[in-house]
């Protein structure tokens, strides 16, 4: 029973609408920038969940097997999982910006991957998503996340670099 509250709980924090936490630093001057590349990778990555899921149509572990239905029971698709997706995309950006701005891992991300794999593993609990759901879902919100922290990392050393002159 405590691991399933668990779980609910990492259900909710995997959820899109977290991405609310973004707002704030869209109003500082700073973090304006990759606060909006991040939110645009988010729903790239989004995006290519919905489309794989109604391209591959993969029914949810819970419906195929017959069991009841479990917390917050979804009836939509389960290929690949959005939950997975989400915290992978915001680890993997964060790590590949925070790489090629600084050279060194922050300390957020000592949390923000244990929390991404929990939210995964969180779903094939609750019986929402198969092992290959959740799997797929990271490896989408990873390579996504990291071609976004890419992007945004080479605009910043873009604007860095000095104009040639003639």
């Amino acid at each position: 029973p405590a691991f399933h509250a668990a779980a609910i709980a990492l259900f909710y924090l995997g959820s899109g609408f977290t991405m609310i936490a973004l707002v704030p630093f869209f109003f500082l001057k700073r973090w304006r920038h990759d606060a909006v590349y991040l939110f645009v990778t988010l729903l790239t990555s989004a995006l290519f969940v919905y489309l794989l899921k109604f391209t591959v149509r993969r029914v949810r572990p819970w419906i195929a097997l017959g069991l009841p239905p479990p917390f917050h029971a979804p009836t939509d698709f389960s290929f690949p999982s959005g939950h997975a997706t989400g915290p992978a995309t915001v680890a993997a950006f964060v790590l590949v910006l925070a790489w090629r701005r600084h050279r060194a891992i922050p300390l957020p991300l000592y949390v923000l991957i244990p929390i991404a794999f929990a939210v995964a593993l969180a779903r094939v609990v609750l019986g929402v998503h198969w092992p290959l759901d959740i799997a797929v879902g990271m490896m989408l919100g990873a390579i996504v996340g990291a071609i976004g922290g890419a992007q945004r990392a080479r605009k910043i050393e873009a604007e860095a670099t000095p104009a040639p002159t003639e």
